[in-house]
């Protein structure tokens, strides 16, 4: 059940940015033709495997020198995607598109970065990413079936822009679980423990290459793709980042103070224990009668989850709530390890899996929130 893991060989794509007339962008050589044709069938997941193909070099460039916007359909627009990221930079110099990509037609966000443009509010130009290179690199190039993976990243050295290509998210977790609560809809609860299952694999999965990514690790940050997978997102749709090292409460919004950990909240070191804590809050803002989106309005201070929100829904088995209640133990020492989730949370979807006949994801209950939408469009 676990997902799918390896490194990808990345390499770096080119970008063409070249001025095409109007009256041209309608006409396709026969090159264009088949390059179109080519990268349609090998797909955005594969697109590393053109420097195996058994093709001259000039052949393998043409195929890898993609021209923006044309080939991923941006709109020229840009959007903040997250206002609740830690020292997260929001300027114009990184941005993030949705997009099309010419590869199967699939959804994409593309980061793109200035590289050379001053920062104002970091003090910094945008080749200064505030990590470790090796990190940065690590983030690129690891794959998992749960993680928002980076496909592939290009740079155009003459306008100095570096862009990214990764997942596209179809919604968080935390908008998710505050349509569900609008709508008075609750999670199945095998839902629930294949979602601790898919996060524990993929934290377990990065922590084994290095990352402890403590800042990932809330309900903002998890996302359901278009097919319903459970994703985490990648630290790259958030660079340039200062290192946890340098993290500061005093710089970040009450929404993401509201996730803390103790040890976080007391200045503390923290490592995977904090990634538990994350988990835990990651399910209660699922299976809790008040999410967080909620209680944030009637709430100044930061609280732990149980103590802010009150108890978890009776609906939901003792050993779930018991978990959530381990996972949010003040006494980092006292919490469950990850493997010991992953363990647990595997033997629950075996067991539940056999009975089960609802919804394959927490997405398909998305379409059941009417009443959400009702409140946007009225």
């Amino acid at each position: 059940m676990a997902g799918k893991e390896n490194k990808a060989d990345l390499y770096t794509l080119s970008i063409s940015t070249d001025y095409v007339p109007n009256s041209m962008k309608l006409v396709k050589s026969l090159q264009d033709i088949c390059r179109s044709a080519i990268l349609s069938r090998l797909t955005l997941q594969r697109i590393q495997q053109v420097a195996d193909l058994p093709l001259p070099t000039i052949i393998k460039q043409f195929l890898c020198h993609f021209r923006i916007p044309d080939d991923f359909n941006l709109d020229g627009m840009f959007i903040d995607y997250n206002f609740n990221f830690p020292n997260h930079v929001h300027h114009k110099t990184h941005q993030i598109h949705p997009g099309k990509c010419l590869l199967g037609n699939q959804e994409v966000l593309i980061k793109s970065e200035h590289l050379n443009e001053p920062c104002a509010l970091c003090n910094t130009i945008g080749n200064h990413t505030m990590v470790f290179e090796e990190e940065r690199e690590k983030w690129r190039i690891l794959r998992h079936r749960n993680l928002m993976n980076c496909y592939v990243g290009m740079v155009d050295y003459s306008s100095e822009i570096e862009c990214f290509v990764l997942d596209f998210p179809k919604i968080n977790l935390q908008d998710l679980s505050f349509r569900m609560y609008l709508s008075k809809i609750r999670s199945p609860e095998f839902l629930v423990w294949q979602l601790l299952f898919k996060l524990t694999d993929v934290l377990l999965y990065l922590q084994e290459n290095g990352l402890t990514p403590w800042e990932l690790c809330q309900p903002q940050h998890v996302v359901v793709s278009s097919d319903g997978e459970i994703k985490l997102e990648n630290m790259l749709l958030y660079l340039p980042l200062k290192s946890g090292r340098h993290f500061s409460t005093e710089m970040i919004s009450r929404n993401v103070c509201l996730f803390h950990s103790p040890e976080q909240t007391q200045g503390l070191s923290h490592g995977p224990e904090t990634l538990v804590w994350g988990l835990g809050c990651i399910l209660y803002e699922i299976i809790a009668p008040l999410p967080s989106t909620v209680a944030q309005s009637k709430f100044c201070y930061s609280f732990p989850p149980l103590v802010l929100h009150g108890q978890i829904r009776s609906e939901y088995s003792d050993d779930l709530q018991k978990v959530v209640r381990e996972c949010l133990r003040v006494n980092l020492d006292n919490r469950p390890t990850l493997l010991e989730l992953k363990s647990m949370s595997e033997n629950k979807v075996q067991i539940l899996g056999k009975s089960y006949t609802g919804p394959d994801s927490l997405l398909n209950l998305l379409p059941k929130c009417e009443s959400f939408e009702f409140m946007e469009t009225s």
